[in-house]
């Protein structure tokens, strides 16, 4: 019996079917932010740094199991950017933390 483990990247999908826009619920797809849940360190975020290297604007999160902390990061190609790291139960509170940020 040949079996086959078959995985399906959503965000793909939902980006070639032209959901992408409606399930955001934003026109303007540059006013999201990258956020990624890892458990890595900061400096081996490999598809953040990669993300943020294309992206026009300087702030990302993640969501992991550590204490709330900020910092400054550069990508291995040179952009800076900020990494505001939320622990998992602050999920619910995203909004605020990004006000928060870019009032300040």
């Amino acid at each position: 019996m040949n079996t086959s483990l078959q995985v399906l990247d959503t965000g793909m999908l939902n980006h070639f079917a032209g959901l992408q826009r409606e399930l955001i619920r934003t026109a303007d797809l540059n006013a999201v932010y990258k956020g990624e849940v890892k458990s890595g360190a900061t400096g081996t975020l490999r598809s953040l740094h990669v993300f943020m290297d294309a992206a026009s604007h300087d702030i990302a999160f993640r969501l992991y199991g550590g204490p709330l902390k900020k910092d400054h990061i550069r990508t291995p190609r040179g952009k800076e950017f900020t990494l505001i790291s939320l622990p998992y139960y602050l999920a619910g509170r995203i909004e605020r933390y990004v006000d928060w940020l870019l009032s300040n």
